[in-house]
């Protein structure tokens, strides 16, 4: 989802003494050859890079709002490590896991209701987590290569 989305913040109002009534049927009406240039000489630019040029302030406005709404990518983001896995690597019981993260969402305020079950959850941060594997044994289920540092 992050990949479709874009969000920018504009930090500048206009006062109303300097705002200009009806810009852009204005531009559009007096000045189609200028207008027609900028959209070409865009395009060309779009070609020539492949993609878009995104302001750092756009990925940091990004990823505060994506950690705002997601708790699960929140609290990877503050309580996880991911650790290489060697000789079996670290590892953590899913259910100790899922009560950390819920103890420490409800101490950061977000509301039970939007907090994922435990096999959400576990899905969620095997999507969030790069190098990390889900791990089924007599013994119960883990998340191995990864460390929580909080809760």
């Amino acid at each position: 989802m992050q990949r479709r989305l874009l969000l920018i913040t504009f930090t500048r109002t206009i006062p109303l003494e300097e705002r200009v009534e009806d810009i852009g049927k204005r531009i559009a009406a007096e000045e189609p050859d200028l207008l027609l240039a900028w959209a070409v000489e865009g395009a060309s630019r779009l070609i020539r890079q492949r993609n878009y040029a995104i302001p750092q302030s756009c990925h940091e406005e990004l990823l505060e709002w994506v950690l705002s709404e997601d708790p699960v990518a929140a609290w990877v983001d503050a309580c996880v490590k991911v650790v290489p896995i060697v000789n079996g690597g670290p590892t953590i019981a899913t259910r100790d896991a899922h009560l950390r993260f819920q103890n420490w969402a409800l101490a950061e305020g977000y509301k039970p209701e939007k907090l994922p079950a435990i096999n959400g959850f576990v899905q969620r941060v095997q999507a969030r987590v790069a190098g990390i594997q889900h791990k089924r044994t007599s013994s119960g289920r883990y998340l191995v290569g990864l460390t929580v540092t909080q809760w």
